[in-house]
Parts: C-alpha cells; structure tokens; sequence
C-alpha cells in the first residue's frame, strides 16, 4: 500500500513538473500569436487561423518549430482574441472583416492588371523575376492605391531594366505621378541576380521588411529564380515561420512558350554589352530628382549601385514598427 502510494506521489510530481516546464513555452507561443495579430492589425488585416500560423512571428520563441494545431490550441484560449467568420483579430476589431473582404475584391482586379504588365515586362530583356510586393501581395489593396513590382534583373542589367520599364510605363501612361496613383504600376526596386540577399537593407527591429519579404507574390520566374532568392534571405525564418514555403500561385503565373522566349533571347543579343547599362544609367541620372541623389545610400531607403536600385523617398519602417510595438504591448 505505502509503495502504491509513493508511486502516485512520483506520478503527480512528474505531472507537475510536465505543467511548469510546457507553461514557459506555452506562453511564450501566446505571445507570438498576439504580436502576429497586433502586426497586421496596424494594416486593418484580420487573419484566418491558418494565416496565423503562415506568418507567425517566432523571434522570441526557444522552439521555432510549431506546428498548426500548437497556433490553433493556443488561439482558441486567448481572451484578447475574438473570432468571426472564419477571422481572427484583437478584440474590438470586428469591423475589419468587412473591410478586408472589401480590399480582397479591389485586390482580384488589381491583381488582373499586374499580370498583363507583367506579361509585357517578362518579353523585355534581361528581367529574370517580376514580382507583385507590399499590401496588394496579402491581397490588402485600397482603390487608390498603385501596384509595386519588384523585380529581378541579369547581373550588370539592373540600369538597363530600370529604364526600359520606365520608359514602357510612360509611354503606356502607367507610371503613378502627384496627381493619381490608382491602378498605376511603379517599379521602384530593382535587384541583380548577383545581390539576392536583401539583409543588408534591414533597418533595426524591421519587422515591416521581413513580412515585406515572406510575402512577395512572384508573376513571372524564370529559371526558378525565386526559389533561390527565397534561399539567399532564409534569415527571415528567425523571425517568421519557415515552415510554410512561399509558392507561385498557378492561376497568376506568367510563363511564355517557344516564340515569346527566342524574342527575348533575340533581345538580349541586341542590347549586350556594357553599352546599354552604361547609356541607361546615364540618362536616368541625368533625369533624377535631386533629392533622390541626396538620399542615395545615406541609409537603406534610397539605394543606388549596380546591384541594388532602390528607391523608398517615404520608407515608412520605422513608423511601422513603431506602431506595431504600440499595439503589442497594449495586449
């Protein structure tokens, strides 16, 4: 009877002992959940449960390795968490769900028109990834707003690609200006294929750029260039969960066939050589605000170098950040 005894006493202390050591981790997962939810609240972005666990911000968990049911169980005992209609946000924040449904329709058409810019932009040379980035990438679009591409250029082309979509933009009369953004495609950030990994831009405590990154939304891909740039900046897995890969939706995929493909190689034949990069910088130099040239590599808003051609006048990171942190830390 007394050995029965000792054997429950063991039993209980193991039980415990299993509680106290899962409470740390435990809490630390809630915590992960409500910084999720307080990031896209500051965008008026309510999340499914599966979103939840697609953008997860791991940075301060021991264990980065969790899985759906782990979110969900978690999800479902949060009392600063509400649900409705398949949609989880912070609590008061019901209204957003009409709001997102709103923005997912302005999206659908939005993402129609990438994808016939796109198609054009993928024929001219020397682009090897165009992708759709910022708020229309999460399907998160307000009428008025452009289309941000990021794309992806051949080594030694980054000018060249700069121009040439440029120049396409302003002949189409696509390019946003002062007067009206809506609709308008704007290219302000280009990369060679030699500078895929985009670290060194970060700003400190840049959360806004590593979802900037996990949610790129990739419309043409030639020779899986995408899979290697998602490779080269693998450092966001710290931060964000890796354990959802980021995928080319079929249904908006930009792929050519024999004749589009030998154009764009005749294409590169033509415009070869350093001629083209050199010209192409030049001229868009020339034409620059110099403002722009003032901001250039100051710090990582404005960049301009021979792989890197970024150009964020307004880069609001910081204020993001800033705004996430005072949400969070209301929860």
């Amino acid at each position: 009877m007394l050995s029965s005894t000792f054997t429950t006493l063991r039993e209980v202390a193991f039980d415990f002992e299993h509680d106290i050591l899962w409470l740390k981790p435990k809490r630390q997962l809630e915590q992960a959940v409500l910084q999720t939810l307080a990031y896209f609240d500051v965008f008026n972005f309510p999340l499914t449960d599966w979103e939840i666990y697609k953008y997860l911000w791991v940075d301060n968990l021991a264990d980065k390795k969790i899985s759906y049911f782990q979110a969900r169980e978690v999800l479902a005992h949060l009392p600063a968490v509400e649900c409705q209609d398949g949609f989880y946000f912070l609590a008061g924040q019901s209204a957003l769900i009409s709001l997102r449904k709103q923005r997912q329709i302005i999206a659908r058409e939005k993402y129609q028109r990438a994808r016939r810019v796109a198609v054009l932009f993928s024929v001219w040379p020397f682009i090897k990834m165009i992708a759709v980035c910022n708020s229309l990438a999460y399907d998160n679009a307000r009428a008025e707003s452009d289309i941000d591409f990021f794309i992806i250029a051949k080594t030694g082309k980054t000018w060249t690609v700069r121009f040439l979509t440029t120049l396409i933009l302003k002949i189409l009369r696509l390019r946003p200006t002062k007067k009206t953004k809506q609709d308008k495609i704007c290219v302000n950030f280009i990369i060679s294929e030699g500078a895929l990994n985009l670290e060194p831009l970060l700003i400190a405590g840049d959360v806004y750029f590593k979802y900037w990154l996990k949610q790129l939304v990739p419309l043409y891909n030639q020779g899986d260039i995408f899979q290697k740039f998602i490779q080269a900046n693998d450092f966001i897995g710290n931060s964000i969960n890796s354990a959802v890969p980021a995928l080319c939706r079929n249904q908006r995929k930009v792929e050519h066939g024999p004749l589009f493909k030998f154009i764009k190689i005749i294409l590169e034949i033509i415009s070869g050589g350093s001629w083209t990069e050199n010209l192409g910088k030049k001229i868009q130099l020339k034409m620059m605000p110099l403002n722009l040239k003032m901001q250039a590599d100051k710090g990582t808003a404005v960049v301009m170098t021979d792989d890197v051609l970024k150009f964020h006048e307004q880069d609001r990171r910081a204020e993001y950040r800033d705004l996430w942190r005072q949400v969070k830390s209301k929860k």
